[in-house]
């Protein structure tokens, strides 16, 4: 008996604890502490890339004071337009990163947003001239990460880069093959699918294919194209290797609160009987 009310008590302190930082003094901390929408910078960023139609919409809102080197290349929504479907330079509580750094964009070539996402701290972006980095819908980049473009990048619709990566499609230098006697390009494209993960600390070189809903380890470089390889592929390793088939990251709202909900009372695996990828 004692044990079901301990265990009750349990229940009450911590749903109490989630209530707090919802909507009770947690929510208020939150607010204090994080960085607020920055009207100046927003109207300056927007109306500063975008062109005029769209810019009226402020399709994305600047969050603190990010650092805006450069804002000389072009953006541009594909699609419908609304106000603040793009959040620059907000806070991901709870992210490994320290929240008061700001990231910074450079910006030579031309992004296009397929729709919403979302870019947070300590980010640095950045896109020679010509160069084209398009952007998903629901895409993800969440803090301290780097994205240098000089030829083209492409991130899929719900796809993530994670804490402390890289996506480049150069080398930045040039490097003599004395045995072939030639110089190769620095340059390749990059393409991210559609519902991929870039685990923390990852990197993503050019040339780099990853197909739709597969997953780049932690401390892993990729730089080869695997769109022959099966959507949920695992890579891992330097230089990045297929190590397992039909793994995918969990996005479904409903699939995870019953995966949370399995995990608070049972130890065992949770079923995924009737599921198929794309429902995730």
């Amino acid at each position: 008996m004692s044990s079901r009310l301990s265990g009750l008590f349990d229940r009450i302190r911590a749903n109490g604890a989630m209530i707090d930082y919802r909507f009770g003094i947690g929510r208020l901390e939150r607010l204090f502490f994080s960085k607020w929408l920055n009207p100046f910078a927003t109207a300056w960023f927007n109306f500063r890339s975008f062109s005029f139609y769209q810019a009226i919409c402020f399709p994305v809102y600047v969050y603190g004071r990010p650092r805006m080197f450069a804002l000389s290349g072009r953006m541009r929504v594909e699609g419908k337009v609304c106000p603040g479907m793009i959040k620059f330079n907000a806070d991901a509580y709870g992210a490994p990163s320290n929240m008061n750094s700001q990231s910074e964009i450079i910006n030579l070539g031309e992004i296009i947003f397929k729709g919403g996402g979302f870019i947070g701290t300590g980010n640095k972006i950045k896109l020679a001239q010509r160069a084209v980095l398009v952007l998903g819908n629901k895409f993800r980049i969440t803090d301290r990460c780097n994205i240098s473009c000089e030829k083209r990048i492409e991130i899929g619709d719900e796809s993530w880069v994670i804490h402390n990566s890289q996506v480049m499609d150069t080398n930045f230098h040039f490097v003599a093959d004395l045995e072939r006697m030639s110089v190769a390009p620095r340059s390749k494209p990059v393409k991210i699918g559609r519902h991929c993960w870039v685990s923390n600390t990852a990197i993503v070189m050019g040339g780099t294919v990853m197909p739709d809903y597969s997953i780049l380890g932690s401390l892993s470089m990729i730089n080869k194209d695997y769109s022959e390889c099966e959507e949920g592929t695992f890579f891992a390793g330097v230089p990045a290797q297929p190590k397992r088939n039909r793994l995918c990251r969990i996005d479904n709202p409903a699939i995870e609160n019953a995966v949370w909900t399995h995990f608070a009372n049972h130890t065992g695996d949770f079923p995924l009987d009737g599921f198929s990828i794309r429902d995730l």
